[in-house]
């Protein structure tokens, strides 16, 4: 089947309208910038202009995360010597223009070349409510219904009348959402499983109490695992969780090599110790072992003495 390319001429543009109150300012720019280039449709072509037509509204009332709204800094240069000028997303939000902010963030997103400056005339941004392409009929886009990161309420400074209001403000708004509740899992044998992973070792492990026995493919793991540093990698979320001797472990592990398997059978028993005992969780999480440790070698490359070494340079 042939890769199929889209002709300019068999493009068809929408009109999307997209309400900024509220949305934070690099998420809203990502899906403005997919939607000019035409990513979220099937014939997308890179090389055509085949996005749709945005207009954002209430620009002015856009909200940055963290610290951007005051410590952020835009540049640009006179072209003179020692011209180079900065300006706050503070300032340019409370100045004329606030709407060049989102215009920036989604020009950042956009390729550099004439078809991205051709893209980039597809995007309409007012600062207020009004906008006159009403006749266009532009169909309603909800940003802030894609992701429930994408929009955080704002703190309005002319709304606060003392200091206590602003404390309360803060506080509200700063507030920790509730800690997920997490059940206990159990099956009709008392026990709880898991599965853990590490380099290309991949463990299936069942937890249920006892006497501190642990077996790993039928054989105890201090003859299956000789090394006492493996034997110790093991052990280690037991000991952690102050549990030695109140759990039998069964495991079966495939894969990688012994130091791969280790790893992967401590990271199978801590999850299956959260699961059978949540209370767990936050020691165990504090020490790092309910996540999976990624790291790997890296592999020798071709034309290279090792994954990064070159060879010593001769001339002859």
């Amino acid at each position: 089947m042939k890769t199929f390319s889209q002709k300019p001429a068999e493009v068809e543009k929408k009109w999307v309208i997209i309400d900024a109150t509220d949305l934070v300012v690099g998420r809203l720019a990502s899906v403005v910038a997919n939607r000019l280039r035409g990513k979220h449709k099937a014939t997308f072509t890179p090389h055509v202009d085949d996005g749709d037509n945005v207009v954002i509204i209430n620009a002015e009332k856009a909200v940055l995360t963290g610290k951007k709204y005051t410590d952020k800094k835009y540049y640009w240069h006179t072209g003179y010597p020692g011209g180079i000028k900065e300006r706050t997303a503070r300032q340019i939000f409370e100045g004329r223009f606030p709407e060049r902010v989102i215009e920036k963030a989604v020009e950042r997103m956009v390729p550099r070349g004439p078809l991205g400056r051709r893209q980039m005339k597809n995007l309409r941004v007012y600062a207020g409510s009004e906008h006159p392409h009403e006749a266009q009929q532009p169909t309603v886009l909800d940003v802030a219904s894609l992701n429930t990161k994408n929009k955080k309420e704002r703190l309005i400074m002319a709304e606060l009348n003392s200091l206590e209001e602003l404390g309360a403000s803060v506080n509200a708004a700063e507030a920790a959402p509730e800690a997920p509740v997490h059940v206990r899992k159990v099956d009709d044998l008392g026990r709880s499983y898991a599965t853990g992973k590490r380099k290309n070792a991949i463990a299936r492990v069942w937890v249920k109490p006892g006497t501190g026995k642990i077996t790993v493919n039928g054989r105890d793991f201090v003859k299956y695992f000789a090394r006492p540093v493996l034997q110790m990698v093991v052990q280690q979320p037991v000991v952690a969780a102050a549990r030695q001797g109140q759990f039998d472990v069964v495991c079966t592990v495939t894969g990688g090599g012994l130091s791969g398997q280790a790893g992967a059978v401590r990271h199978g028993i801590s999850k299956a110790l959260t699961y059978y005992e949540p209370g767990l969780r936050g020691v165990l999480k504090k020490g790092g072992f309910l996540t999976r440790d990624s790291r790997v070698v890296e592999r020798k490359k071709y034309g290279k003495a090792k994954a990064r070494r070159s060879f010593q340079f001769s001339k002859r």
